[in-house]
């Protein structure tokens, strides 16, 4: 289809629709916009999709994009799976935003076309942004970018441009590698393939110029090593930011190191500990500074290698390896912590020590370097501030302790339904202990299977939680929502969901519901968990998902029976704590640094009572 004039073809509220399996639209006037849509589960072969100003695609199914995809603008968001054969965008190009809302991958099939734009926004539910094929390069030439995926999606991508790029906050389930032909700043990478995995390996290649780690960010390995790597020998510089952390784990054997490097390969050579720096080795753990060693500026710089190695190298190189005062670099297996973490051992993590009549440990002590928990910030915008101070009160106190005379009568509005009393999610989460191998759930249960996985049917969709996992699953009228707190393997929490496979990785949590108009803090399962990362995806049936990375200890002290399963005498119990208390540990140095985590309120009527 094409046209003339600035008007464009179809507009926002009211694109071309069609269920066709190929489409073809263009109009290179000035000014005009191209608004299409694909109903065809199937899938759509788009042949041209080119406007004079920008040009968005929406998709249930798969799109195979065969041709020429211009604009100042691009937007593309696939139910499944976006491919690219041919050209997309170029020097005109302000932003191209690709999304695949379902498993789908993103792909680029040809490797003389990369996609280009000023700026590039690549995400998928849980599919690979890479070639043809996830050991591919997916290729782009653009100056801005970031890439996130998630459950078994690995990224793989190429900056084909020779200028400066900046990679943002970036993410991925499985092995993250980007490589840029020029000089490179990257912002906050993590992976979360499973602490028993490996690969979830992050690998970030500047060829030439300076390969920078932005003031701040974190790049986090969980199942996974981490290379840092700046192959110009003759002008390469590494520099990482003042404030920032890298840090690596696994418990497979060999896997959880940290090298950073220039030149193609890394040399391990002891060297010399520069000044400004806090070295800590532990269980046969290395640092290796090399042959010219590197430098670091104040304020002290930590180094721990736990088990693992740290390993810089510039032999051979003209440039060096900077760190820029207050980093964090550590490869650590989950052995390196305690094996048994009692449970006074559980402070400085969470303000609360008390629930009710419930006392709580506060805190979680495991060996050096000191775990400084994310700030958690509360969002909520009472009325009046009277009602704000309410509100806080709620959020800083057990209920149970509030003055009578300021005590609350808390409802929450809920357009889905009849109203519901906002005391089951101010207060601490009760549920039921499950371990059998099925159940029709209507309510709410830790999900802890010993021999045998648990099957939980919802009108949802179906939870798996695999034998040594432990899983917090909740479920109303109007959600579903689960948490992932711990488990011994990858794909041991999976929700089969809208016609979606949905895997959690250990501190990963969704909450599904049937209400696309709905926010996520119309349905926060309770509001006294932290949360962060939020990505709202559409599902195949129309019901959306919220996933986010929550705030495990406070998670750990609000829910009633894991306070139970902590302070349980029987053996398979204590097992089961002492688990759940290391990986606690391991993912709350983890989670150190990167987003604040945000306690999510539902909305409320307050009032004071007599």
């Amino acid at each position: 289809m094409s046209a003339g004039g600035a008007t464009g073809i179809g507009n926002v509220g009211f694109p071309v629709t069609s269920d066709a399996t190929t489409m073809s639209f263009t109009d290179t006037n000035a000014g005009a916009n191209i608004f299409a849509k694909s109903t065809n589960a199937a899938g759509v072969t788009v042949n041209t999709l080119i406007g004079g100003n920008g040009v968005t695609l929406t998709a249930t199914g798969p799109v195979t994009l065969k041709g020429d995809v211009k604009g100042q603008s691009i937007a593309i968001t696939s139910g499944g799976g976006i491919t690219i054969q041919d050209t997309m965008g170029d020097s005109t190009t302000n932003t191209v935003t690709l999304t695949s809302t379902g498993t789908g991958n993103i792909t680029t099939t040809s490797t003389n076309k990369p996609v280009t734009g000023q700026t590039l926004t690549v995400s998928s539910v849980g599919g690979s942004i890479s070639g043809k094929l996830t050991t591919q390069d997916f290729d782009t030439a653009s100056a801005n970018l970031s890439f996130n995926t998630n459950g078994k999606g690995v990224v793989n991508v190429t900056n084909t441009t020779k200028s400066t790029v900046t990679l943002g906050s970036s993410s991925s389930g499985l092995d993250f590698k980007f490589t840029s032909n020029g000089p490179l700043n990257i912002g906050s990478i993590s992976t979360v393939a499973g602490m028993g995995a490996n690969d979830g390996n992050i690998t970030v290649i500047a060829k030439s110029g300076t390969l920078v780690v932005a003031n701040g960010s974190t790049i986090n390995a969980l199942g996974g090593s981490i290379v840092l790597q700046n192959s110009d020998v003759k002008a390469g510089f590494i520099i990482i930011g003042t404030n920032s952390s890298v840090k690596a784990s696994s418990t497979v054997a060999g896997v959880g190191n940290v090298t950073i490097n220039i030149g193609p390969t890394a040399t391990k050579v002891v060297g010399t500990t520069p000044t400004n720096v806090t070295p800590n080795e532990t269980k046969g753990g290395k640092i290796y500074y090399g042959k010219n060693g590197i430098t670091a500026l104040s304020p002290t710089n930590m180094l721990n290698a736990l088990d693992r190695n740290i390993i810089f190298d510039t032999d051979g190189s003209s440039g060096t390896i900077q760190l820029g005062g207050g980093v964090t670099i550590q490869a650590d297996p989950p052995e390196g912590f305690a094996n048994t973490v009692s449970l006074q051992q559980v402070s400085n993590l969470v303000s609360t020590t008390q629930i009710g009549s419930v006392p709580v440990p506060v805190s979680l002590t495991v060996p050096a370097p000191t775990v400084q928990t994310p700030a958690i910030t509360f969002v909520g915008q009472p009325n009046t501030n009277t009602q704000r101070l309410q509100a806080e009160l709620i959020a800083l106190q057990p209920t149970s302790t509030l003055s009578s005379t300021i005590a609350l009568q808390t409802q929450t509005q809920n357009v889905f339904g009849a109203p519901r009393t906002n005391a089951n999610y101010s207060r601490p989460i009760s549920a039921d202990i499950f371990t059998d191998r099925s159940k029709i759930l209507d309510s709410n249960s830790l999900v802890m299977p010993r021999k045998h996985q648990a099957v939980l049917r919802t009108k949802f969709g179906t939870v798996t939680v695999a034998p040594g996992a432990v899983a917090l699953v909740l479920c109303d009228a109007y959600s579903l929502s689960v948490f992932n707190f711990d488990d011994n393997k990858k794909q041991s929490v999976v929700i089969e969901s809208g016609g979606e496979s949905i895997s959690l990785a250990p501190a990963s949590h969704v909450t599904i519901s049937n209400h696309q108009a709905a926010n996520f803090a119309d349905f926060a399962p309770s509001e006294r968990i932290g949360h962060r990362n939020l990505r709202r995806c559409g599902l195949k049936d129309g019901s959306v998902a919220f996933h986010t990375q929550f705030h495990l200890v406070s998670a750990m002290v609000n829910v009633d029976s894991l306070l139970r399963l902590v302070n349980s005498s029987r053996a398979e119990d204590k097992a089961s704590a002492r688990h759940l208390l290391k990986t606690a540990a391991i993912v709350t140095h983890l989670q150190s640094g990167g987003e604040p985590f945000v306690v999510y309120r539902r909305p409320q009527m307050l009032s004071l009572l007599p």
